[in-house]
């Protein structure tokens, strides 16, 4: 009421200048604002012109016709009153602030727009001129805030509206607010029909919450209002879009490759004198030693000399010990593969019966020249940037003696696994869930780059999302005889509530207590909170950071602290800091961290969210903050009256039935009636 007594003294006075203006100037200023004057307007339908107008004289608009008391609202005036006429003949031209103005009809083609601005910049222009000439004796500069007296730019703009249009595209391109405005990711308020649900519903039938409610604001009965939007649970959903790094392993097989080729194959042998002599002195006391080592007897020589065999030496026996002066005898056998035939040849002599000198050919055979690893199949992860680490397997080793081609081969390993280590970038999202939910709204966009360099890597979208299954909780509200007012036929109702003060002195109770009993004497800070984090991988499956009041998709894979602190922000205990990146790959964030500050009780959450506004104390970065409590001098200067405790005033008065002005007032209404109807009026 107290706020509606200004308006009420101001159509007050408007109403008393608006009717000395009428006394004084008897001409209708119905000509410049009647809107079907203008060609450019629909015209309503008109009664023919009469050719001998009554000479009366015209009631000024805003002049009272009818009495509102007890008016219903919707309801229409009295009628009885004379209706203005805005064709009076040889009424006097209108005057504002001492300037005079033409009275003549402004009719216009259809569509001439200059004709209508040209007429307006003229009474603009008419207007300004008188105003200026009207004295005060009152101080503007003293009563008027930020009021000086000097003549403003912008008053050019008055003669040269159409300036605006230049001056204002000019100014878009270097304008902060401009870009914001219109910037494609700023946030959108979207209303669903369920936040303007009680709004439509009174609209539709205004009269079933109105009905019998007096202009005067006489008492009358109380109407519940239809039920609202309040009580809605949200949480918010986060999603990632960027550059995503997958990591993983990527394998090449590495095989053998034997060289066989044909060859003219020989078998040799030979006699071969080898050891250590002694030329002078005894066999314990050699003077003069020596190592002797030469060919008695070969039939090898041939294809050694002939620079186109090779020779394997197959066995070697010795035949005879040796002594102090004479080297052991050795009895070799070898073969040789050529590749064009060589004549044998025996030198030395031919040996013995047990160990004949030989040199024989076997005829055109296959040689095994060796094997070589194939690794044509690595090259290209090889010379690939992005992967590294490359660890090798066998992965055939039995048997280790195979036949190739009928020859038999011999190799410790015949296949390997080459395994490296792979980082592949590729751009994603894994917002096309949230971006395609009606009952979702974008809120904000973080670069998680740390720190950030160039374009921004990867971003964080956050999403506004109603909490699945949470039915709002409706509080009962009532409009009620005496709380609708109305001023110019304008309405406005007074809502009116269950009293809050007996929960508000609770609260401010539970605050003191809370404060003693968190009062921490080692730092002499009050209300301290823990930092506590948990981890997503970017466009993965694995989140344990669900928000509040969404469970868990993967707890499996969150550790024991992540679901505690899940718990505890679904309980309302955790003011959640931000996000911020924790692992990174080549630069690109892979996985990310968000950072919550956990308190003993929501009382205390809410004192840390509403309190450092006040004081001008600003969370720390996501990475960095530590929830540190307020000084024994900063929270005497938090303002409690200043912050919304809505959220916990059930969980102290729990127990308590607390007073509702509106119940009270049904129940002696109707106590009042009872009596009536039992014992009458007398």
């Amino acid at each position: 009421m107290r706020a509606a007594l200004p308006l009420l003294v101001g159509a007050a006075v408007l109403a008393a200048s608006t009717g000395a203006r009428a006394q004084q100037q008897p001409g209708s200023l119905g000509n410049y604002y009647d809107l079907p004057d203008y060609g450019y307007f629909p015209a309503a339908p008109t009664a023919p012109a009469q050719s001998s107008p009554p000479a009366t004289s015209p009631t000024a608009p805003g002049s009272p016709t009818a009495s509102a008391t007890s008016m219903p609202i919707g309801g229409s005036a009295n009628a009885s009153a004379s209706p203005s006429t805005s064709s009076a003949s040889a009424a006097p031209a209108p005057t504002y602030g001492g300037s005079s103005v033409a009275t003549s009809t402004f009719t216009y083609p259809k569509g001439d727009m200059a004709g209508a601005k040209a007429d307006a910049k003229a009474v603009g222009t008419a207007q300004r001129q008188g105003s200026a000439q009207i004295a005060t004796g009152t101080d503007l500069t003293a009563t008027v805030p930020g009021y000086t007296g000097a003549t403003l730019p912008q008053e050019a703009y008055a003669d040269d509206p159409d300036a605006l249009v230049a001056n204002g595209a000019a100014s878009a391109s270097t304008s902060d607010a401009y870009r914001t405005i219109t910037s494609p990711m700023r946030p959108v308020v979207t209303l669903d029909r369920s936040v303007v649900a009680r709004g439509t519903a009174i609209e539709a039938d205004p009269h079933a919450y109105t009905s019998g409610v007096a202009l005067a604001g006489g008492t009358g009965s109380c109407t519940p209002l239809p039920p609202g939007s309040a009580g809605t649970g949200y949480y918010e959903a986060t999603c990632n879009v960027g550059t995503q790094v997958s990591q993983g392993t990527q394998s090449c097989p590495i095989t053998l490759t034997h060289q066989l080729t044909e060859a003219h194959r020989y078998r040799c042998t030979r006699l071969h004198a080898r050891g250590r002599v002694c030329l002078q002195g005894t066999a314990t006391n050699c003077t003069e030693p020596d190592f002797v080592d030469e060919i008695v007897a070969t039939g090898c020589a041939s294809f050694e000399e002939s620079g186109i065999c090779a020779i394997d030496e197959i066995s070697s026996v010795m035949i005879r010990a040796g002594s102090l002066r004479v080297a052991a005898t050795y009895y070799e056998t070898a073969e040789a593969s050529c590749s064009a035939e060589v004549a044998p040849a025996i030198r030395g002599g031919a040996g013995t019966t047990n160990h004949p000198i030989v040199s024989e050919y076997l005829g055109l055979q296959k040689v095994y020249q060796g094997s070589t690893r194939d690794e044509s199949q690595c090259e290209a992860l090889g010379s690939d940037s992005s992967c590294a680490s490359p660890v090798e397997t066998c992965t055939s080793s039995d048997p280790v003696t195979r036949v190739i081609d009928g020859m038999t081969i011999t190799q410790p390993c015949w296949a390997w696994t080459r395994t490296y280590q792979c980082t592949r970038f590729n751009q994603a999202s894994d917002c096309s869930t949230l971006e395609g939910n009606a009952s979702c709204t974008f809120q904000s966009e973080t670069c998680l780059d740390d720190p950030p360099s160039g374009a921004c890597q990867v971003r964080e979208r956050t999403y506004k999302c109603p909490i699945p299954g949470g039915a709002p909780t409706q509080v009962p509200e009532y409009i009620c005889g005496g709380d609708v007012y109305c001023i110019n036929g304008e309405c406005e109702p007074i809502v009116r509530e269950a009293s809050t003060e007996f929960k508000d002195a609770l609260v401010g109770l539970h605050t003191l207590g809370q404060a003693n009993a968190e009062f921490d004497e080692a730092t002499l800070t009050l209300f301290s909170g823990t930092r506590e984090t948990c981890h997503k991988k970017l466009f993965g499956l694995s989140n344990c950071c669900s928000g509040k009041g969404v469970p868990l998709l993967t707890p499996f894979l969150c550790n024991s602290s992540e679901r505690q602190l899940d718990t505890k922000d679904d309980a309302g205990l955790c003011h959640k800091v931000g996000s911020y990146c924790s692992d990174k790959v080549l630069g690109i964030c892979v996985t990310q961290k968000t950072a919550f500050c956990c308190f003993a009780s929501k009382l205390t959450r809410i004192l840390q969210e509403q309190g450092r506004p006040q004081l001008g104390l600003a969370w720390a970065s996501p990475k960095n903050e530590q929830c540190r409590g307020f000084t024994i001098d900063q929270f005497a200067r938090l303002d409690l009256s200043r912050m919304d405790f809505s959220e916990v005033y059930a969980e102290f008065v729990d127990a308590a039935k607390l007073p509702d002005e509106i119940e009270t007032a049904q129940q002696i209404q109707q106590r009042i009636e009872d009596y009536y109807r039992l014992h009458g009026p007398n």
